[in-house]
């Protein structure tokens, strides 16, 4: 087969990507500089007309709230005392102002009248005296000298404008009476929300923010005293002006208008959000270049149809392999007169080598365990024998033997089925590995094939478990009209040989070892000494701080030249709490079996 050294699709893509390139250096060389200059000049014009119709806004507001507070407070101050409270709520649906209140020059510490809108004191929960806090912190006495104040008075999320004017002056035209306004923040607030690419705000004459698009900085009463722009538009005696100013390594346009009520407009702008025009003619050139692209990649399309879809479609097949789905017809269903062809076939051969494997995984899995058969397809199990420290565990069921010789061999195995399921399930949960079956008894490993320094205390963890598990079981069981179970469990520590044994017909992984028979005989020990679990002195010494033991006593086993010291295993310590796990089947009356294979000596 011919090595390809240069796919054509490569040698398509490079030329298209040469020629795109090409066209849009021209373009937008040729235009960029035209229009940057035109666009600079329209938002420069832009940007200050915002600022001035945007103070224009702001004075037409704030004229409409000093008319209207002018005829307010005449209105209340013209009221007897009689009829002062009819009069004020007539001020209550007024949507701009929310407390008006009426002082004499020459006491600026006491309300002659004054009223509030009650709906806006409950929606924030505030107390009738909230407004008259703020007196401290207003400057009343410039507007006794007959100057227009106006200050964010913004406090704990409370959106308000404060304004103050003269109301009446007296016949040597010095001001009397003057008038505090708490404005409704919302009124500028909505008219500065959303203004496109231009962020405009007002600030008051201690540069606080009384609008700007950024709701927190109204809510805050965010501060632009120090920042320079805004110092240079106070000190300014220029009703409006504009400059660029570089804020974050960036440069903005700004402008500012000044208000006839000291608060002054600002307008800005990021530099790169009006190049417009140059983005219009970069598009353009991108439109031109992605139809081209279109046509191109079309055209290739065409010819990389034959090869692209088959490949697609093993790739989808692929990915059914990965999910353990080996029934497919690859070849069948990609139909490609090329190398592509071949490749389905050699899937199909393929998939039938990989559904054998994966059967032969299943039976060794259900035959060894998951841990063992997956070692031993990965060929890191030792079939010669290697020597290994292990925890064994034995087990089976009190009259069995009474037990099957009663029933029906369907109720026996039905039995078996449901109790082994039950008990199996807490092996595999501590990490344990099932080693065999023999008819109730079942035998399970710890350390093997791989071992862990939490051998031990997870074989303990499995027994006490399966404890549990089985009260649970006994409980159904009970409840179905069906006779309880009661078992023994014995668990023993030390070496054994692992590996596989048997002939060449048949051969099994398995463990044995005098460590093995002792396990077994411990376990047959369980009913002496009237409890479910004994454990050997080896198991006891590796978690003895781990759980709440008593003493069971010594048996002498038979093929053992010394006695056996048990010792029952009554619970677990956690966290420093002795919790004790006792069932109806975990402790009953000891029986000592004349030949048995083991007998109790103490």
């Amino acid at each position: 087969m011919k090595n390809i050294k240069f796919p054509i699709f490569i040698k398509l893509l490079l030329v298209i990507s040469f020629l795109l390139t090409a066209v849009s250096i021209f373009t937008s060389s040729r235009t960029s500089n035209y229009f940057e200059n035109i666009s600079l000049k329209r938002e420069e014009e832009i940007n200050l007309r915002f600022a001035e119709k945007s103070s224009d806004a702001f004075d037409r507001l704030m004229q409409s709230i000093y008319d209207k507070t002018i005829f307010y407070s005449q209105f209340l101050m013209q009221s007897t005392s009689e009829d002062l409270n009819n009069k004020a709520n007539s001020i209550q649906n007024d949507s701009d102002i929310i407390a008006l209140n009426i002082y004499s020059s020459k006491d600026l510490k006491t309300q002659l009248r004054s009223t509030l809108r009650a709906d806006f004191i409950k929606k924030y929960k505030l107390s009738d005296d909230y407004f008259s806090k703020f007196n401290n912190e207003l400057p009343l006495h410039n507007i006794v000298k007959g100057e227009i104040k106006i200050q964010s008075v913004t406090h704990n999320n409370v959106p308000l404008i404060w304004l103050g004017i003269p109301i009446k002056r007296d016949s040597m035209q010095q001001v009397s009476f003057i008038a505090s306004i708490f404005i409704r923040q919302e009124s500028l607030q909505k008219a500065y929300q959303d203004n496109g690419s231009y962020n405009i705000y007002v600030l008051d004459q201690n540069g606080k923010t009384l609008a700007h698009p950024i709701e927190s900085y109204v809510l805050e009463a965010h501060d632009f005293s120090q920042d320079t722009f805004y110092k240079e538009a106070l000190k300014s005696e220029i009703h409006s002006a504009q400059k660029f100013v570089n804020i974050d390594n960036k440069r903005h346009l700004k402008a500012y208008s000044k208000s006839k009520f000291g608060a002054i407009i600002i307008s800005s702008i990021d530099e790169s959000s009006y190049t417009e025009p140059i983005e219009f003619v970069k598009k353009q050139s991108y439109y031109i270049l992605a139809i081209v692209l279109f046509l191109s990649i079309s055209i290739i399309t065409i010819f990389s149809n034959s090869l692209t879809f088959p490949i697609e479609k093993l790739l989808i097949f692929t990915k059914e392999i990965s999910k353990g789905n080996f029934d497919l017809e690859i070849a069948k269903n990609v139909t490609s007169n090329d190398e592509v062809g071949s490749l389905a076939i050699a899937f199909d051969d393929m998939t039938v080598g990989l559904k054998e494997r994966d059967k032969m995984k299943n039976v060794m899995d259900k035959f060894h365990g998951a841990a063992i058969a997956d070692d031993m397809m990965s060929g890191e199990v030792d079939l010669r024998g290697s020597s290994k420290d292990v925890t064994v565990f034995f087990s089976d069921i009190r009259s069995f033997t009474k037990y099957s010789e009663s029933r029906s061999a369907e109720e026996v195995v039905s039995m078996l089925n449901e109790y082994m399921d039950v008990m199996v399930k807490c092996i595999y949960k501590h990490n344990g590995v099932v080693d065999k079956f023999v008819g109730d008894a079942i035998m399970a490993v710890w350390g093997v094939p791989n071992s862990s320094e939490h051998d031990v205390e997870n074989a303990v963890n499995a027994c006490l478990d399966m404890r549990v598990e089985l009260n649970k079981l006994n409980e159904k069981r009970i409840a179905r009209g069906e006779d309880p179970i009661m078992i023994g469990m014995g668990l023993n520590s030390g070496q054994v040989i692992s590996g596989t044994v048997g002939s060449e017909d048949r051969m099994e992984y398995t463990v044995i070892g005098d460590t093995v028979n002792t396990a077994a005989r411990i376990e047959a020990s369980t009913k002496a000494f009237g409890t479910d679990l004994l454990i050997s002195g080896s198991v006891f010494e590796a978690v003895k701080d781990k759980y709440i033991f008593t003493q069971a006593g010594k048996v002498a086993a038979k093929g053992k030249s010394t006695h056996l010291e048990l010792i029952k295993v009554e619970g677990v310590i956690k966290d420093g709490q002795h919790i004790i796990l006792k069932t109806p089947y975990s402790h009953f009356e000891a029986e000592d079996e004349e030949g048995g294979k083991t007998q109790r000596v103490a």
